[in-house]
């Protein structure tokens, strides 16, 4: 199971995940809706970390903000306690 430890939901600048919230277990193997709300942003990418965010997975590289959610494949090989999932701007990855 992949446990997040982010906020709920957290929110940075006009980019919030709101799903998965702190405390959901996500299943290894399985699929999950990886939800968010954003503003002023075109693209975004996908990244999820197994390690408290000291290393990042790309989920997806690019997708249109405006969908509002992403079905996940979660890998079979992730299992963590210190798992988290970010979104950042395809056009500014400085914006988070």
């Amino acid at each position: 199971d992949i446990v997040d430890s982010n906020g709920t939901p957290f929110s940075i600048g006009n980019l919030a995940v709101t799903s998965p919230v702190t405390g959901s277990e996500l299943q290894a193997g399985g699929s999950f809706t990886i939800k968010w709300d954003a503003a002023s942003v075109q693209n975004i990418k996908i990244e999820y970390s197994l390690d408290n965010g000291g290393t990042w997975n790309t989920i997806v590289s690019s997708i249109a903000a405006s969908l509002g959610e992403y079905s996940w494949n979660v890998p079979s090989t992730a299992y963590s306690t210190q798992a988290v999932i970010r979104i950042t701007s395809v056009e500014d990855p400085t914006f988070s």
